[in-house]
């Protein structure tokens, strides 16, 4: 370290030179880095039910690319219809589309005057040239109908829909977005007009295409908005403080240094910025600019105590670069310890995070000394007024002192020891649960219109059953006497009223033939096969959207509203074990498969893995204190201010009855990287003031009075950066801003409160007994 202060004080101007060259070698690399928009990475695992879900695509196409209209009218009247016909053919035209489902051509099996009919009830027909009670019978037909009642016309409400489907490859935003935006510009035009301002049409927008471009419109406005502001507000902050612009742009290019060289790193990985790394630039910032605060802070220390400018330089860099070389060790080590997770997006948060904070050591080591080196600037340490008179007044430090004596200290150890057990206890009863409608405000359009499809249809979010047999299986009598069964059993147990099956369309087409409302389903396989005969004739092609070519895969269509994904987890269990019920004397394998229990399994097995990689993270950071500074009082110091406000947070989720989503997850990866930080620049001083020979608790003591002032100024800058997550239109985001605030004070005051009166024990035992160093 000697060598490196030596070149910095001869070369500043060359190596702050250096430093800006390597940040253009690391933008030139990340030159191709894009914020990823397929969102199956947040959850995907390399695992059957995800294998499956790729199968099923396959044949069936993806779920999670479906774009819905409600269209909510006073009345369905027939100019209405002759519009929504309209709006359906040219949606058929779009090329990105590849089949468009609305009552204009969705083919209705009736009996009309003992002629069978198969086609879409307005087919070659002008609503508006129609007999009023004619159109009335057509409504009312659709109303009855298994393939539209309760899917493309509400059964309660004047409510009609249009699902289009997107191929299976648009799976990211930039290719649905488009698409997405030509659906809704089409569907505005038509149904936004001046023919239907007398009671014009609500219209909403659905299904996990649209949830998804909400969301990913959030991300991209988040990342431009908190990026410069978060830049903005730590450059005021760190300007209050030392009242100097040096400061800022020093501290400034260490981030930008930061933030381009993990960028590089990503670049080199050939990988994107995805939902969870999206954060990196706002965390990095405010980690580099809280590490460079204890530079800064050393360095105005010797100044006062009458060192030249070179000299406090020397000592600083000396002094404080073994302490961020630990704390940024130590954080990466929180970040590395999620690559002992099963999730890929875990294996990437965890790997850009913690080279990300390596590298920050880097920038810190080399551009704050060269830039304070060149500029030597005139710099005074300004607490806010309140902290001054307390620090002058010495009101905080007397706690400390009383605290670390000996009638005290035991008492604090067992009280933080007794907080520790009780919030583990709670914490154990937290429960794993995540919503999809909790990533967006609840004003937010796509939360609004699933809780128009939840309240007035079946549901927002599609439910797919698949059903595997042999190839044939499904044109046999038995086998779809069962589905028939089955799919009535999904209406009585409360999950879809309006699931569709092929069963369910064969059973129609019987009825209408026989003209019979109540008439048995078809038990002969010849019977079964002029039906499928005759369906296979239908304008819509309704046979192709149920069943495979080689009528040994089938489906069956559900929906159900936004139950969490505790519930989906419990309704697979509760379908497949009804469905080896129904289908096991004829081998059929029932699947609950798509986007839907796919996306919650792996969300809820992301926060497992996410809290799991929390307790790995804090085992390697304790591990790596012990070895660092071979002294059990550090270790167990080291202990109450890192897992303490982890256990505390995870224990105010279990009380408030929420179930912990992925964001406490990364919340708390997040924090313990971070504050982390704080102890180790403590133990740093702590172990300096020992060299001294002074007893353990006069160390103790000191070393809060030395560092307290960079621990607070650091806290709230951290505090600070998290809180501007508040401002982010991404619901995640603003409640991981107030959970990452918390842990970060929660962890500050049992750094200055706890961790004293533990490293103060056996205060009569002298400096040379300690063989620890910084």
């Amino acid at each position: 370290m000697p060598e490196l202060t030596h070149l910095l004080y001869r070369y500043p101007k060359m190596t702050l030179l250096l430093s800006l060259c390597l940040i253009m070698v690391f933008a030139f690399i990340a030159r191709d880095v894009r914020l990823s928009n397929n969102f199956a990475s947040l959850f995907a695992m390399d695992n059957h039910s995800n294998d499956y879900r790729h199968f099923y695509r396959q044949q069936f196409g993806a779920d999670d690319g479906v774009l819905i209209a409600v269209i909510d009218v006073n009345q369905i009247s027939p100019a209405l219809t002759a519009e929504l016909i309209r709006a359906t053919e040219k949606l058929e035209l779009q090329p990105e589309i590849e089949r468009v489902i609305s009552i204009a051509n969705s083919s209705i099996m009736h009996n009309d005057n003992d002629s069978l009919s198969l086609d879409p009830v307005f087919f070659n027909q002008d609503p508006l040239a129609m007999p009023a009670d004619q159109f009335a019978e057509n409504v009312q037909l659709l109303r009855q109908s298994a393939i539209s009642a309760g899917r493309l016309l509400a059964t309660d409400k004047e409510t009609l829909l249009i699902y289009a489907q997107l191929p299976i490859d648009y799976d990211s935003f930039a290719k649905v977005k488009q698409p997405a935006a030509k659906f809704r510009q089409i569907i505005e035009q038509s149904f936004l007009q001046p023919h239907f301002s007398s009671h014009e049409p609500s219209l909403y927008f659905a299904g996990i295409a649209f949830t998804r471009i909400g969301i990913l419109t959030l991300m991209r406005a988040d990342l431009f908005l908190l990026v410069p502001l978060t830049a903005l507000v730590l450059a005021i902050l760190l300007f209050y403080v030392y009242r100097s612009f040096s400061v800022v742009w020093i501290s400034l290019l260490a981030t930008v240094f930061s933030i381009t060289a993990t960028l590089a790193v990503i670049g080199i990985n050939n990988d994107n910025i995805n939902q969870l790394t999206v954060t990196f630039p706002v965390l990095l910032m405010v980690i580099v600019v809280a590490n460079g605060i204890h530079f800064f802070h050393r360095y105005v220390l010797e100044l006062q105590n009458g060192k030249s400018k070179p000299d406090a330089i020397r000592i600083m860099t000396e002094q404080v670069s073994k302490a961020t070389l630990l704390s940024c060790l130590t954080t990466a080590i929180g970040f590395f310890a999620l690559m002992t997770a099963d999730m890929p997006i875990l294996h990437s948060f965890g790997v850009y995070l913690g080279a990300g904070v390596l590298l920050s050591f880097v920038g810190l080591i080399v551009i704050i000394p060269s830039g304070l080196y060149w500029l030597q600037p005139e710099l005074n340490y300004h607490m806010p007024s309140w902290l001054e008179r307390v620090s002058r007044r010495n009101y905080f430090m007397s706690v400390v002192q009383a605290l670390s004596s000996k009638p005290w200290r035991l008492h604090v150890l067992l009280i933080a020891s007794l907080l520790l057990i009780s919030s583990a206890f709670i914490a154990s009863k937290a429960s794993y649960d995540y919503y999809l409608k909790d990533m967006l405000d609840t004003d937010h359009p796509q939360i609004k219109a699933g809780e128009f499809l939840d309240k007035h249809l079946s549901g927002a979010l599609p439910l797919e059953i698949s059903l595997l047999a042999k190839p044939g299986d499904f044109k046999r009598a038995d086998v779809l006497q069962r589905q028939h069964a089955f799919t009535e059993w999904l209406a009585n147990a409360g999950i879809d009223a309006s699931a569709l099956s092929l069963a369910s369309v064969i059973a129609e087409l019987n009825r209408a033939m026989l003209n019979q409302p109540a008439s048995r389903f078809p038990d002969s396989d010849a019977h079964i096969a002029q039906l499928l005969l005759l369906l296979e004739s239908s304008e819509d092609q309704i046979v192709s959207q149920l069943v495979d070519a080689e009528f040994s895969h089938a489906r069956i269509k559900a929906n159900i509203p936004d139950v969490g994904a505790v519930a989906v987890m419990q309704l697979k269990q509760q379908i497949e074990t009804a469905g080896q019920a129904f289908f096991h004397a004829v081998g059929v394998e029932v699947t609950l498969t798509g986007e839907l229990p796919v996306a919650y399994e792996g969300m809820n097995k992301l926060t497992e893995e996410l809290i799991q990689s929390v307790l790995v993270a804090l085992i390697f950071i304790v591990i790596t204190i012990a070895c660092i500074f071979r002294d059990w009082r550090l270790v167990l110091a080291g202990i109450f201010p890192n897992i303490l406000p982890i256990v505390m947070g995870m224990a105010l989720y279990s009380l408030s009855g929420q179930g912990i989503n992925p964001l406490p997850g990364i919340a708390f990866c997040i924090a313990i990287g971070i504050a982390v930080d704080d102890t180790v620049h403590l133990f740093a001083r702590y172990n300096e003031e020992l060299q001294r020979k002074q007893t353990r608790q006069q160390a103790a003591v000191a070393a809060v009075q030395a560092v307290k002032g960079a621990l607070f100024c650091s806290s709230c800058i951290l505090s600070i950066g998290f809180l501007l997550f508040l401002l982010s239109g991404f619901t995640w985001n603003r409640d991981l801003g107030l959970l990452g605030a918390f842990l970060i004070v929660s962890a500050l005051w049992a750094d200055l409160l706890i961790t004293p009166p533990i490293l103060a024990m056996a205060s009569d035992d002298q400096a040379d007994n300690c063989t620890g160093s910084a």
